[in-house]
């Protein structure tokens, strides 16, 4: 990728370069660039680039950095590219699409034993090979689903697509999202975001790539390329195939996770460890974090601790029988001491105990210490220690095998809270998704 040109801002020309998802604004002739000088390029974290070949250019950028006297340095997270030849309407900077054309090869592994999958790919052949091909029309259901109260569709497909370097043909799922009309460059970042924490979260994997380009499309015209957008790949780890999930075990929520993921209701970045060849206690941190988060939006604070519930109303009672003479000293003393009791809540090792029962009484006893741990009845208190030694910075936690089972166990209860949140109660389903977890050991 590289693209140069011009570009004016407060009545100044700089030259730009575009290049390997570094962006170059600079003014070599001059003595000096400062930083008022380019921002006014900015808003809301795109730059809007015109090159020399007249290719429009929407640079999402993460971060800006003063490289020299004479130029600076901008790190892009993705570009969207209105090619030259292109007759797509631009209003006001805005690009009129109504589809977002995605593929990755997580899709792929996400499809490998769908029947309707496999029939499409029949369908296509026979298609390629002029052979008349019958009983094959059997579509995957659409899915519906609202991000910022704007209603969208999201279908899986089939695409035939040749190899650029062998010619080999290929045949690919994508997914397609569409709407009546999307003319923000910002919601499709968004959107393409969200699904590539999607595409994390079914391979259970910390970096995973969207495959280049996305293709920005209007009124089905899919042999219109000429707006696309490029993502900045992540440092990919393989796929493993065997943790992987499969279409069929999570079909019904796919849309209601992919909104979850879309509102920040999945903390999705503490739920894998930084590596699985070198486990920290930052990553058991990471992972409570995660619990927590999904716990309050699955249980939605309904789980109370009986035994501490009791002390808090004894509390409560006692405070108010001296309310008078606390109130005559300090009242706002009295407001804040009843607050703070009544905001008390029970602590993460009977919350962690309260969601394993769930999973034990889905996945069995049995399976639980076969899949994970033998002794996983003591999990939440050997969690809870080994949280509070990275919270404490206590010198006398020792980071065992235990520990890493322990994290991989709570990461299962996790994965079993998002897809019950996401309404899939087939206990069959579930099951297999916590199979899926288990393979990570």
């Amino acid at each position: 990728m590289l693209y140069a040109g011009i570009v004016t801002v407060n009545e100044r020309t700089f030259q730009f370069r575009l290049e390997n998802y570094k962006l170059y604004i600079f003014d070599y002739a001059s003595k000096r660039v400062a930083w008022n000088d380019i921002c006014g390029l900015i808003e809301d974290d795109w730059i809007i680039l015109e090159d020399a070949t007249c290719n429009t250019l929407y640079v999402k950028i993460e971060s800006a950095h003063f490289s020299s006297l004479f130029e600076y340095m901008f790190d892009v997270l993705g570009v969207i590219i209105v090619g030259a030849d292109s007759k797509r309407k631009i209003d006001n900077h805005n690009i009129i699409y109504n589809e977002i054309w995605m593929q990755s090869d997580v899709l792929d592994c996400f499809f490998r034993n769908d029947h309707v999958h496999k029939q499409e790919i029949m369908s296509l052949l026979g298609r390629d090979q002029c052979i008349e091909v019958n009983g094959l029309d059997k579509k995957r259901p659409e899915i519906a689903l609202s991000l910022d109260k704007i209603a969208y569709n999201a279908r899986f497909t089939t695409s035939i697509q040749a190899d650029r370097r062998t010619g080999i043909k290929q045949y690919n799922n994508v997914l397609i999202l569409s709407a009546n009309i999307i003319n923000d460059v910002e919601q499709a970042w968004k959107i393409v975001r969200t699904v590539r924490i999607f595409l994390q979260f079914i391979a259970q994997a910390k970096f995973v790539n969207v495959s280049n380009p996305v293709r920005l499309i209007q009124d089905r015209n899919y042999s219109d390329d000429s707006v696309c957008m490029y993502i900045r790949p992540d440092n990919e780890e393989p796929i493993r195939y065997e943790t992987v999930m499969e279409y069929s075990d999570i079909k019904t929520g796919i849309g209601k996770i992919i909104e979850m993921i879309y509102n920040n209701e999945i903390c999705y970045r503490s739920l894998f460890p930084t590596s699985y060849e070198r486990i920290m206690y930052s990553d058991i941190a990471n992972i409570c974090a995660a619990f927590e988060c999904q716990y309050a939006i699955r249980y939605q604070k309904n789980y109370k601790v009986q035994a501490q519930e009791k002390i808090k109303s004894k509390i409560l009672s006692l405070v108010e029988q001296n309310k008078s003479s606390i109130m005559e000293n300090d009242e706002e003393a009295y407001n804040a001491v009843i607050g703070g009791i009544k905001h008390i809540n029970e602590t993460l090792k009977n919350r962690i105990q309260d969601a394993l029962n769930a999973l034990v009484d889905v996945y069995g006893e049995q399976k639980v210490r076969l899949r994970f741990i033998d002794d996983f009845e003591k999990m939440p208190e050997r969690i809870k220690n080994s949280r509070n030694y990275l919270d404490h910075g206590r010198l006398t936690g020792i980071f065992t095998k235990k520990s890493f089972l322990d994290a991989e166990l709570l990461r299962a209860v996790v994965y079993m809270m998002i897809i019950e949140s996401a309404g899939i109660t087939e206990k069959d389903c579930i099951i297999r998704v916590i199979d899926k977890v288990a393979n990570n050991l």
